[in-house]
């Protein structure tokens, strides 16, 4: 069984692999005020549609999506909802880091822009395994494919996307975003130093 579940890991890790993520992410909730799956499911993909019909506009209804690698992690006692994810920017990654961030913690029982983690990518190979790191306890069920859009080619976003995603944003959440995205950058690659370096 176990062979079986690593093998499917393989297979996802490879498909994930044939795109050049730039975003990588955490999306939490609140410690302590966890909705229940299903829940938690429903608001990360209300946050992706948002996210999709500012990026790319009347394009959205023509299935554009924002390109994107997505993960359902439980934590070790199964109840710690939060997505792991990696993504393509379709702008330039900082300033869409903070947006999404932003977007996020308008959200009931979202964690604020502090308690999650978006920067751009440091090491894709990396991102992508630890996305699938639940995969021996959650089988497929990881992969969290009615958020995920792994499409063929890019499409071109809207020429205002960046300005309308910020407009969604309260802009206290935007400015608290802005503050916590150097010290979330420096973690990322603080821990990937760690790890790199580890024998």
């Amino acid at each position: 069984m176990e062979g079986v579940r690593r093998a499917g890991q393989g297979d996802w890790t490879k498909w994930a692999d044939e795109y050049e993520w730039n975003v990588t992410g955490t999306l939490n909730f609140i410690p302590n005020r966890k909705p229940p799956l299903d829940e938690a499911i429903r608001k990360f993909r209300s946050l992706w549609n948002i996210i999709d019909r500012n990026v790319y506009g009347k394009a959205y209804q023509q299935v554009q999506r924002v390109p994107r690698f997505t993960c359902i992690h439980l934590g070790g006692n199964g109840d710690n909802p939060h997505l792991q994810f990696v993504a393509i920017s379709p702008i330039d990654p900082k300033p869409f880091c903070i947006a999404l961030n932003a977007i996020w913690a308008k959200f009931p029982l979202a964690a604020p822009p502090s308690e999650n983690s978006i920067t751009p990518t440091i090491n894709t190979e990396r991102s992508i395994n630890y996305g699938g790191h639940e995969h021996w306890m959650q089988g497929s069920e990881t992969y969290a494919t009615n958020i995920m859009h792994l499409p063929e080619k890019l499409a071109d976003p809207c020429s205002d996307a960046l300005e309308k995603l910020n407009a969604i944003a309260k802009p206290i959440w935007l400015a608290k975003a802005a503050l916590a995205f150097p010290d979330h950058v420096q973690k990322a690659c603080d821990d990937y130093n760690r790890r790199h370096n580890k024998v």
